[in-house]
């Protein structure tokens, strides 16, 4: 079966699956999706003798806006599929949610492909009959309200050329489609036996037990990691990379929060990490009226630092978080009410509130045409255009009343966050902090890392570091098979077992070379000149 690579726009909706690669520095040949189609982008050309696919659209209904995801959303998903796997486009298009990606957008650019294109030549090849299953609702999305159901598609008959493919169908509150991705097999479910630990990991060093934390409805399943020996042994939670990952933290063959867990618990120090509410009760989170990030992520990471300090052989008083991403993001509420925490890891995270993301997101892409091929300057402009349009809509929400709901936003989890900028309510915490991040990673996330020790450079107690090597290995001995493995770094590992236990950073951060080596915020720090150097400005 072909496997065609097609990345287009919708950065908000689909920063699951993209952000990990971006932020942490990733390099070539890592496989994390195979493609990805956002089906509203594809609106275009004709659906039918007489109807544009730019006029064919499924009105929001206004019920949804009181009684979210009052549907049966994988009913909802195989529907789609097998729509597009009966060649009946017509209804497929019609499932579709324009307005996530304005129609007016779609239509100049009806040469990036349809999508009988996306269908015909990512999917299954012209001919070859095929069955759709649904297999689960793989988890939801507060920031964007949307849920995500897994869908499988197999030959029914044997083909030299056809293969199981497994898509996202990703749907907003009220049923209509938002997106459409291919997906890698879930675990257990191909020939891919699991992935080997890392080169750094010593399997007899630790024991793991699954557990189970949290209260009814939100009992969430964890994995705890400890160290051989009596202890008491510091510990960190490895808190969720989002709300739609799995505790490892998986990604493709990468799975950081396993690999953070096995090289700490190889050096002494003991470990939990879960499974997010969103993800294990994806469709009872949706159909809450409200929710915030409290809800998303906070409370279940406050509730696995008290589980730690409840276990035996663990050392109540050094109890760190470690937060990525989205968790990340939140880490400074985190460490607001918990005061019981050691110190807080903010790893790949944005020191940004979620407007001045999507401004800063967006003034970037407009800035970088130059030289490129039409189709990439093409999908920029998409991608521009969104995040100018989600800050708008964000804006006009937390401003007031609007007019017309939109289904791509919660009103209380977007309010919440209105205010919130997550480098500055640093600054009010006393605990000792470490802001991590990948040199390799985009010019975005190198300016967010600036922001965090912009905003905590007067601290002693903020230590920084940026890997100039990246964040992921893929070490050439572990391709077997015809994949790569992939590695969180020992270089990261080890960096965070040093800061836990006390003994690093010393230095200042004074120049670029201090923030690839580590260093300290405080009154000897140099953080404008960092600035210059880093961003290729002068004095």
């Amino acid at each position: 079966m072909r496997r065609r690579v097609r990345r287009l726009g919708f950065e908000w909706l689909m920063s699951v699956r993209w952000t990990p690669r971006r932020a942490v520095g990733l390099g070539g040949g890592a496989s994390l999706v195979a493609a990805v189609v956002i089906a509203a982008l594809l609106a275009t050309g004709t659906v039918g003798p007489d109807v544009p696919a730019c006029e064919a659209a499924t009105p929001a209904l206004p019920d949804f806006q009181a009684a979210p995801f009052a549907f049966d959303p994988e009913a909802r998903a195989l529907a789609f599929v097998q729509a597009m796997a009966d060649d009946d486009f017509q209804i497929a298009y019609e499932m579709l949610a324009p307005e996530s990606v304005p129609i007016d957008w779609i239509c100049p650019y009806a040469d990036l492909g349809p999508l009988e294109d996306f269908w015909r030549s990512t999917v299954h090849e012209p001919g070859v009959s095929v069955s759709v299953e649904t297999i689960r609702v793989q988890g939801f999305s507060p920031e964007g309200d949307f849920l995500t159901v897994l869908v499988r598609v197999s030959p029914t008959e044997a083909s030299a050329d056809a293969s199981m493919s497994y898509l996202e169908v990703s749907m907003l509150r009220d049923g209509r489609i938002a997106a459409v991705i291919t997906s890698a097999a879930p675990p257990g479910m191909d020939s891919v036996s699991a992935s080997a630990p890392p080169p750094y990991a010593d399997l007899t060093a630790f024991v793991e037990s699954e557990i189970s934390i949290g209260d009814a409805p939100w009992i969430l399943g964890a994995t705890l990691t400890m160290p051989r020996g009596t202890g008491p042994f510091p510990a960190v939670v490895l808190a969720p990379w989002d709300s739609q990952s799995d505790r490892d933290a998986t990604f493709g063959e990468l799975k950081m929060n396993r690999d953070l867990a096995w090289g700490l618990a190889t050096m002494g120090i003991a470990s939990l990490r879960y499974d997010p509410r969103a993800r294990t009760h994806a469709l009872a989170f949706a159909r809450q009226a409200t929710f915030t990030l409290e809800d998303e992520i906070v409370d279940d990471v406050l509730t696995a630092v008290a589980v730690l300090g409840a276990t035996a052989n663990i050392d109540a008083a050094r109890i760190h978080v470690l937060a990525m991403n989205t968790s990340g993001f939140a880490g400074p509420r985190i460490a607001q009410r918990g005061p019981a925490i050691a110190g807080l890891i903010v790893f790949a995270a944005s020191s940004d509130g979620i407007i001045e993301k999507l401004v800063r997101r967006a003034q970037i892409l407009d800035e970088r045409y130059i030289g490129e091929e039409r189709q990439h300057v093409v999908r920029k402009q998409i991608q521009s255009d969104i995040a100018k349009r989600r800050a708008a809509a964000i804006a006009a929400l937390t401003g007031g009343p609007t007019a017309v709901p939109d289904m791509t936003l919660r009103e209380a989890y977007v309010r919440d966050l209105a205010e919130y900028r997550p480098a500055v309510s640093a600054r009010t915490l006393s605990m000792p902090l470490l802001i991590l991040n990948s040199a390799q990673s985009t010019v975005l996330t190198k300016d967010e890392m600036y922001g965090w020790i912009e905003s905590l450079s007067e601290r002693r107690n903020a230590a920084f570091r940026l890997y100039e090597r990246g964040l992921i290995i893929s070490p050439e001995t572990s391709e077997t098979a015809g994949r790569v493995e992939e590695h969180v770094s020992e270089e990261l590992v080890s960096g965070v077992k040093a800061w836990i236990g006390g003994s690093w950073p010393v230095t200042a951060c004074v120049n670029l070379e201090s923030w690839f080596a580590g260093c300290r915020g405080g009154p000897d720090s140099a953080v404008r000149d960092i600035h210059l150097e880093f961003f290729g400005g002068s004095a």
